[in-house]
Parts: structure tokens; sequence; C-alpha cells
């Protein structure tokens, strides 16, 4: 085979995959094949040295962003606009705007970070290891989300979660309401507002928590300090409610 040859099938066999991409691949392996010809290989075997072209197109597939069997990172940022992912699936993204909303829906991997300064952030359908997510002035919602450890946090916007399946839980606000519903929490829960309520439902029994309550002007169901149970919960607000619901398994 020859290198045009060579090239003219990866074109015909990567027509799903980004134009810009391939042609960045395509000029990797040229160079690979010209370079063997300088060290005194003719066009073919320079050609065939570059390996199995279904290996060279599984490889492709794995290392291109946007493609089905991407296996790298992805880093997505803009200063002023809105951040839509959907249905992809990658080993860590990055999604952050300095003054735009961030929306991420159904994705898989094995981190996650998803920050803006001025601006909502909403996830919904995630499956990570980690999630990190922060807003200095905006609210976080999180839904139908399952990770190893999750943390969130916004200055000035307020927290709703529901459905959320992790070993931790970590969530701050100065200024806003935090809510959460269906959680299951195997490990530790923490959550805090500065001015809002704290309130919600969440998997387990009262003794099943290690709890520790705290609300300095307002009204708390759950008692100040317990001992004993497997998972540890921590609820305070300074100026709010505290109130949990417990939920059957």
């Amino acid at each position: 085979m020859t290198k045009a040859e060579f090239t003219q099938e990866i074109l015909r066999r990567t027509g799903h995959l980004s134009r810009a991409e391939v042609d960045k691949w395509i000029s990797f392996y040229s160079e690979c094949v010209d370079d063997r010809m300088e060290e005194g290989m003719d066009e073919a075997e320079a050609v065939a040295g570059l390996g199995n072209m279904e290996d060279i197109l599984k490889s492709m597939e794995q290392e291109t962003p946007g493609a089905a069997g991407y296996q790298g990172d992805l880093t997505v940022t803009t200063k002023n606009g809105t951040i839509h992912l959907q249905g992809i699936s990658v080993a860590h993204c990055l999604a952050q705007s300095a003054n735009g909303s961030l929306e991420l829906k159904d994705l898989a991997l094995q981190s996650l970070s998803a920050g803006t300064d001025n601006g909502g952030i909403r996830l919904a359908g995630i499956t990570a290891g980690s999630v990190e997510t922060e807003t200095a002035n905006g609210s976080i919602w999180l839904e139908t989300l399952t990770a190893d450890t999750v943390t969130v946090s916004s200055k000035r916007g307020g927290l709703q979660m529901a459905d959320v399946d992790a070993a931790v839980l970590q969530g701050e606000t100065a200024l806003g309401e935090v809510s959460f519903e269906k959680l299951r929490i195997s490990q530790r829960l923490e959550l805090s507002s500065h001015a809002g309520n704290v309130s919600g439902s969440l998997y387990g029994e009262q003794q099943d928590f290690t709890i520790s309550a705290r609300t300095s002007l307002g009204n708390c169901d759950l008692p100040q300090q317990t001992t004993g149970g497997a998972c540890s919960l921590f609820l305070s607000t300074d100026l709010g409610n505290i109130s949990v619901r417990f939920l059957w398994k």
C-alpha cells in the first residue's frame, strides 16, 4: 500500500470523526512514513510498518475527542456563554465559564469539574468517580447523579439535589437554601448554609447516622449530636431551619 492509498483508506473509514482531527492523524502517520523512507525503507514497507489498519482506526477512535470510543480528556471553556454537554463518555472533563451557565447531561466519566463565576450549574444523569462544582453567583442543581465523591459550592445561590447516590457528598452556600430529596449516602453527608434553610430527605433510618446538627437562629428537628451510626451526617446553618426526613431503603 502506498502512502496515498493509506491516506484514502483512513479518510474513507473516518467520515464520522472530525475532519480536523483526522487531518492531524494523517499528518502524523505521513511523517512516520517519510522518516522510515529516509532510513532506507521503500514506501510499501514504511506504510506496512505503521501497523494493522484496524488497530490504527481503533486508536484514532479512542483518542479523538467527540468520538464514541474516545477515552481521553475533554476541556470546554468560554468567557461569555452557556456550555451544553450531553451524551459524552470521557476520562476527565473540565467545563468552565466566566459569565454563563453550565448544563451537563448524561455523561459517563472518571472525574468532572464544572465551574462558573456568574451563572447556574445543572448536572443530570451523571455517572462519575468524582464531581466538583462551584459557582460564585448562581444556583446549582444535581439530579440523578452517581459518584464516589461530590463537592458542591456556591457563594450566592441555592443548592438543589435529587436522586444523588454517593459515598461522600459535601455542599455549602453562603447565601441560599440547601434542599435535597432521595439522597443515598454511604459514608458522609455535609451540608451547610450561612443564610438559608437546610432541608430534605435521605434514605436510611436516623440511627444509621452519626449526627451533628447546628443552627444559630432557627429550628432543627434533629438531635444536635448522636453517635454510633455508620454514616456521618453534618448539617448546619446560621440563619435558617434544619429539617430531615428519613426514607425506607
